[in-house]
């Protein structure tokens, strides 16, 4: 389908479609340097989340995003990030071209950072009162996981509570002293992707699988994980992988069954991490509300 788009699209669209500024993708917008500080701020948004701040599998979709639609923060996906990172990528991916700085700026901006005291600042954004039996609840089902025993923790309440942030708080403490692997991902209401509930957390998953080295990388892959980047083709390039390609089995065509093999293959994935990176593993997904009925049977799988 993206083949035959960009085919369609080659005469007009010039250059990656997912780093392209707002007016490289409208005919009556002036191309000019600031559009390539655009393309930088999505390297950096994607350097600090580990995605990119849009996403789609439609074209049309992705192109109106880019036009219309507000990046995330990056610090709602990736907790700890510091703040002077976070401005400075949400600076670049303006709208407007006048509005980003120029690489002088950014020069400046990054010269300055070296003597700002992130650390404590972000550390007082997210301090949390009141909380202690919610954190609690969450330390206890922490340690039934590095007992062995997997466990699920749901957080509800009304809008506003914090519940998102006594989240990152948790996840920011337990990354931060490495006692276990958290893998987050967030469900967006206007999203209308497959399994939503778990694509960034997928997404999350294939970034950590890309730094590994072609030998780890052959032990990591489950014999079905073509079915499950079928499922989630963000995954579709780690299964070129001219070593470990060759071992996987070929996916049925039945859909049923390509899903069932997809959910074992995730399962095994993250079982296999676990034991690599000798820690537990933490899937969060962050309003859940806003999940679809596919993502159920996946979640009751894991």
């Amino acid at each position: 389908f993206f083949s035959s788009v960009r085919l369609c699209f080659c005469f007009t669209l010039m250059g990656t479609i997912a780093y392209m500024s707002k007016e490289q993708t409208v005919s009556s917008l002036l191309v000019t340097e600031q559009s390539d500080w655009y393309s930088v701020g999505v390297i950096l948004y994607e350097a600090l989340t580990g995605r990119r701040p849009f996403q789609s599998n439609s074209l049309a979709r992705f192109i109106r995003m880019i036009q219309e639609d507000e990046p995330i923060a990056p610090s709602s996906l990736a907790p700890g990030i510091p703040a002077d990172l976070e401005s400075l990528c949400l600076d670049l991916l303006q709208k407007a071209p006048e509005a980003r700085p120029s690489g002088e700026e950014v020069l400046q901006r990054l010269r300055t950072s070296e003597h700002v005291p992130t650390l404590p600042r972000t550390s007082n954004r997210h301090e949390i009162f009141g909380r202690s039996k919610e954190l609690q609840e969450l330390e206890d089902a922490l340690a039934e996981l590095q007992a062995g025993n997997p466990g699920l923790v749901l957080m509800r309440g009304r809008s506003g509570m914090g519940k998102s942030t006594l989240l990152e708080h948790f996840l920011r403490t337990i990354t931060r002293e490495s006692r276990a692997l958290v893998l987050f991902g967030r469900c967006m209401e206007q999203a209308f992707v497959p399994f939503k509930a778990l694509d960034q957390v997928v997404e999350a998953l294939g970034s950590r699988l890309r730094r590994l080295e072609e030998s780890q990388l052959a032990y990591f892959l489950p014999i079905h994980f073509g079915a499950l980047a079928k499922v989630f083709p963000v995954l579709e390039d780690l299964v070129q992988r001219t070593e470990t390609s060759t071992r996987l089995e070929r996916e049925p065509a039945d859909p049923r069954e390509l899903r069932r093999r997809a959910f074992a293959a995730l399962r095994e994935l993250l079982a296999r991490l676990a034991q690599f990176q000798d820690l537990p593993v933490v899937v969060a997904v962050d309003d859940l509300q806003w999940g679809d009925p596919d993502s159920i049977p996946m979640l009751a799988e894991l």
